[in-house]
């Protein structure tokens, strides 16, 4: 890593471009790698967004934005196998994140409500590039004139 990227991580919020911290829906083993990943991170202060997300499984998450990164993230809690894993769901600013989640409050603690979450998260996200099945043969197409 030059000293020109660690420069860039570290530029403050009015200038900080979110672009290095890592691709959106990237999973860390815990909070700690998250943190340890981009410095900026752990200096960053922070928004709550609910405690108690569960999963279709009832596990239980909690999402925060991150101000310096404008990262939406959660990270699992309660893991029965120590620190639990940590995924960014995307990065916003702050008046956007409080309008796709509006009434998260009300959802917050319900069961699959992490799914709820997710789906604000990625609502006018662009998919990844379409690929096509690999049981179709490819064909060549007449050339344009």
């Amino acid at each position: 890593m030059t000293r020109a990227h660690v420069a860039q991580l570290l530029r403050p919020t009015a200038t900080y471009d979110p672009s290095p911290a890592g691709p959106v829906g990237m999973v860390y083993a815990s909070l700690a790698a998250f943190h340890a990943t981009v410095p900026a991170r752990l200096q960053s202060s922070e928004r709550d967004f609910g405690l108690w997300w569960k999963d279709h499984a009832g596990s239980v998450y909690r999402a925060a934005w991150l101000e310096e990164t404008r990262e939406l993230y959660v990270c699992q809690y309660l893991a029965t196998r120590g620190d639990g894993h940590v995924e960014v769901l995307g990065r916003f600013t702050l008046e956007d994140l409080e309008r796709r989640l509006r009434g998260w409050r009300d959802v917050c603690g319900a069961p699959a409500s992490l799914e709820w979450l997710s789906a604000r998260a990625a609502e006018g996200r662009r998919p990844g590039p379409r690929r096509r099945p690999s049981h179709r043969p490819l064909r060549a197409r007449p050339a344009s004139r």
